[in-house]
């Protein structure tokens, strides 16, 4: 009926009362804190490196039946409070990277819980979220999906560094990328996030200006829209992630493709660079769509041999320049119009199969001369 203690000088005072917990749980419970973070490790063991700092405010009062939430008779259910925290910054030798909530305030009320400010940063990453969680009471008693709306803001998300979080090898104080392990999506989730991040930086890429939606639901990610300018061009991204199988997670993506530099492609995506290595003599740009399916592995690398899908690209006028191919054949044949090959704009059609990307056979012309190229490189 009532709890009070101090914890190192920090007071937590409050009640709790619970009936019918299985067929309609009634709850009457009221909890006031204040608490200094850095002043935990005097009143619990800490792990060695570890270390908390920072501030969190509590005042939270709940009282009623939860049925009355779930039929949205929310006059007859008292929620009321605040949740705020400042200064937070937690470290641990379990943690490549040094998390801190620069700030964070949540309200509550009978539909929902609005987070009106939450600040986060993670090594370079930095995040501002603001949006409602709903069904919040049914998820935590009788684990009910948890809904929620947000809105996310970003200068700068390094993807490499988050999946690389909790490893962390001691010895060369360096994340381990050898242990990554592909992210799981959380059950009993329905997110609706509304993004835009300034810059993103994901395996070579360096993207900027990403907007869009993400919805999670079912264990699957999935990306409604999402537009960045990239690769010297613009991109859209629409598809899926799904971990519902977390040995086998799969993607099924459908790219767009604008004014995209070639140079810039064989710099930034290792995949064209291994595969198609002449392409760091080629100048120009292109247009078009690529559709993939396929798994990933726990590092979050595509399975090659599972990658299935289709791409449909308009090139502009390319130069080749600077191949010994063709510097051989400039002086055998004395054309040095060979040393710089111009190829007019063409249409490409390629395919992903059976761990083999096939180019079909393509009309193009150079020289003045009409040409026919096709062929496949396995993967």
């Amino acid at each position: 009926k009532n709890f009070s203690l101090s914890m190192a000088g920090n007071p937590v005072n409050g009640r709790f009362f619970i009936k019918t917990p299985i067929s309609d749980p009634y709850i009457d419970t009221r909890i006031e804190a204040a608490i200094n973070l850095a002043d935990v490790g005097k009143f619990y063991p800490l792990q060695p490196g570890e270390v908390l700092n920072g501030r969190i405010d509590v005042d939270i009062t709940l009282k009623g039946l939860l049925s009355d939430l779930e039929n949205e008779r929310y006059e007859r259910f008292d929620a009321a409070g605040n949740f705020s925290t400042s200064g937070i910054t937690y470290n641990t030798s379990a943690l490549a990277l040094p998390v801190k909530i620069v700030s964070a305030a949540l309200s509550i009320n009978p539909s929902g819980l609005a987070i009106t400010d939450l600040n986060l940063q993670a090594g370079r990453s930095d995040f501002s979220l603001k949006g409602k969680l709903e069904n919040y009471l049914a998820y935590y008693l009788k684990d009910e999906t948890l809904s929620g709306s947000f809105d996310l803001k970003s200068s700068m998300i390094d993807v490499n560094e988050l999946l690389a979080l909790q490893v962390y090898d001691e010895e060369t104080a360096t994340p381990d990328t050898a242990d990554l392990s592909a992210f799981l999506v959380p059950e009993n989730i329905d997110f609706t996030l509304g993004i835009y991040a300034s810059r993103v930086s994901y395996l070579n890429y360096d993207l900027s200006k990403l907007r869009g939606k993400v919805i999670v639901k079912e264990q699957k990610l999935v990306l409604e829209d999402l537009q960045m300018d990239g690769l010297g061009g613009t991109l859209q991204l629409s598809g899926s992630y799904s971990s519902a199988d977390p040995d086998n997670p799969a993607i099924n993506m459908d790219l767009g493709l604008n004014s995209i530099s070639i140079p810039e492609t064989f710099k930034q995506v290792s995949l064209v660079s291994k595969f198609a290595p002449v392409l760091e003599k080629v100048a120009g740009d292109f247009n078009g769509k690529v559709s993939l399916a396929g798994f990933l592995d726990k590092g979050m690398m595509p399975r090659l041999e599972t990658i299935r899908g289709l791409g449909d690209l308009l090139t502009t006028e390319l130069k080749i320049g600077n191949v010994n191919t063709l510097n051989q054949l400039s002086g055998a044949l004395k054309m040095d119009q060979l040393k710089e090959l111009k190829v007019a704009g063409t249409r490409l059609i390629v395919e992903f199969l059976d761990g083999a990307m096939e180019v079909k056979p393509f009309d193009f012309k150079a020289l003045g001369i009409e040409m026919n190229l096709g062929g496949k490189t396995s993967l």
